[in-house]
């Protein structure tokens, strides 16, 4: 290969390889965020039409919470009224 001529694969490949000369490693560099006793590490996929999610999305405005907040409260909402707990 032709000096100057590297991909972009290839310089990171060599921008990975000199992190490992200088000792940093993966684990190192991983983001990390606050402590919890209740890890959200659980993913699922969802299909909505435009008009729902209109309306997720005006009910977490409108609460100041996330889309995710927003959704497990309405389920904890909904477990409280069929009495199944949670």
């Amino acid at each position: 290969m032709r000096r100057g001529s590297c991909s972009p694969l290839c310089i990171n490949y060599l921008i990975m390889r000199a992190r490992e000369r200088q000792g940093i490693l993966k684990k190192e560099c991983k983001k990390m965020g606050r402590p919890t006793d209740n890890p959200r590490d659980k993913r699922i996929g969802l299909r909505l039409s435009e008009k729902e999610l209109d309306l997720l999305q005006h009910l977490a405005d409108t609460t100041g919470q996330t889309r995710v907040d927003t959704i497990v409260s309405a389920l904890e909402m909904m477990s409280k009224s069929v009495d199944i707990g949670g």
